[in-house]
């Protein structure tokens, strides 16, 4: 479930989370999010990882996407949580996508994992993320 490309080297950072869906709150933490990651990938923000949610989902309300890559490539882009990493006058980890449907304590204690394997201090979040880890 948890794919990670690299480990960024971040120096205590905050750990901004923002799910889509029902704790949106009108599309305020995704609003947020989308603006803080413009100001990353502007300043070099790094992708590093990803939480796959294929089994996390109720597939019926939150469709994978088919789209054509090339004239003779068609991909499927499913549910997934991204994890982006840079810095915005300190650093900061990015972890956005849609709210999981199912396995949320799995899905949060990943979340918990990347936090405190990156050395995370400090956390903002638009839903509540509890785990037993």
């Amino acid at each position: 479930m948890l794919d990670i490309d690299h480990w960024p080297a971040l120096v205590s950072p905050v750990l901004v989370v923002a799910l889509s869906g029902w704790v949106d709150a009108g599309a305020a933490g995704s609003g947020a999010i989308d603006a803080l990651r413009d100001r990353l990938i502007d300043t070099d923000g790094d992708e590093f990882g990803r939480i796959d949610l294929a089994d996390a989902m109720d597939l019926q309300q939150t469709r994978p996407v088919a789209r054509w890559a090339t004239p003779d490539e068609r991909v499927i882009d499913w549910p997934e949580i991204s994890l982006l990493a840079g810095s915005i006058g300190r650093d900061v980890v990015l972890v956005s996508g849609p709210e999981p449907s199912l396995r949320w304590s799995e899905v949060s204690g990943l979340v918990v994992e990347v936090a405190q394997r990156l050395g995370v201090v400090e956390d903002r979040k638009s839903t509540r993320l509890n785990s037993s880890h």
